[in-house]
């Protein structure tokens, strides 16, 4: 897993969140029950909110992260709005050729979960990140990995970019 911080310019930032703000005010959203796999869901007891990004949004974020991400012939970039109770169990992403999570939240409280969970392939010693701010996490080893669950106790959704390659 690769961690990379300030990956975003705050302009492009800012032209996310507007487009995310103006989403959640359409039928535009999909979600984890019907687009993930059954196992994903074992550990969750709500849903994630899925939507696509625009192509303008998708464009500008991918001209961003060219030098952060792997070579791809074919990429999506969907938004995630993680709802309270949502979680993913473990898995590998092995389907992709790398997959990544780019934090939104302009602040998270760890008590509010939502927490990114790995266990490096050279180890058996899991370890974690907060969502932070503007913070990209690259798995482009097929590294085991989770998200806990969203604590019942906070009133934001975890928002995300997530990118999926081949």
């Amino acid at each position: 897993m690769k961690i990379f911080n300030d990956v975003l310019s705050e302009n492009l930032i800012q032209e996310i969140s507007k487009e995310v703000r103006d989403k959640i005010q359409s039928n535009s959203w999909g979600t984890s029950e019907i687009f993930w796999e059954p196992f994903l869901r074992l550990n969750s007891t709500g849903t994630v909110l899925i939507s696509d990004c625009s192509e303008q949004i998708q464009k500008l974020v991918l001209s961003e992260l060219k030098d952060t991400l792997p070579e791809y012939s074919e990429v999506f970039v969907k938004y995630h709005l993680w709802q309270k109770g949502s979680a993913i169990s473990c898995h590998l992403d092995s389907n992709y050729k790398f997959g990544a999570t780019l934090y939104l939240n302009d602040v998270w409280d760890v008590n509010w979960g939502g927490i990114f969970v790995w266990r490096p392939n050279d180890s058996d010693i899991m370890k974690a990140i907060a969502p932070t701010h503007n913070t990209l996490v690259l798995n482009d080893e097929s590294e085991l990995h989770f998200v806990t669950p969203i604590s019942y106790n906070t009133n934001n959704f975890r928002v995300t970019i997530q990118i999926f390659a081949h």
